[in-house]
């Protein structure tokens, strides 16, 4: 597994995860950021809720060969 097949597979898993939040009725996919590192997904951005927050963990741990997902910078509007 070459490093520039590694970095192709984030870039896809990244464009999947940002898919799978633009078709989401109770995402805001425009204020959540998606990062991916060797199959692993950090999230920031902010969002409204609790609840919008573990959608937004669970729909990326959905994608195909994400390993995991981290949303520690991903803020609740307050």
């Amino acid at each position: 597994d070459s490093v520039a097949s590694r970095g192709l597979g984030d870039v896809y898993k990244r464009q999947k995860v940002k898919a799978s939040f633009l078709y989401s009725r109770n995402l805001d996919a425009l204020n959540i950021k998606v990062d991916t590192r060797e199959g692993f997904v950090s999230l920031s951005g902010t969002v409204l809720s609790n609840a919008e927050k573990r959608l937004a963990v669970e729909t990326a741990r959905n994608i195909r060969g994400v390993r995991g997902v981290d949303a520690d910078a991903l803020r609740i509007a307050s």
